[in-house]
């Protein structure tokens, strides 16, 4: 996971509006039980799409994960 977490960062400083890089490097996080870096990660994904139905559905999986009952409603 960490490899591919190299290359979504990489791939981010070459585009900082690559919303799938954000969305995927969230669930990378989520595995690993960063959940409050993986909500950023959708977010900022969400930011770039607001349209984003991957990046809204994990970021209210991850809320679930974490207990956060607001993030469930997004």
């Amino acid at each position: 996971m960490e490899r591919a977490m190299n290359h979504y960062q990489r791939a981010l400083q070459i585009n900082p509006k690559y919303a799938d890089g954000q969305n995927n490097m969230g669930l990378i996080l989520q595995k690993q039980d960063k959940f409050d870096q993986a909500i950023e990660c959708y977010e900022s994904a969400l930011k770039i799409n607001p349209n984003f139905f991957d990046a809204q559905k994990n970021l209210g999986h991850t809320g679930l994960l974490k207990g956060d009952l607001v993030l469930l409603h997004c």
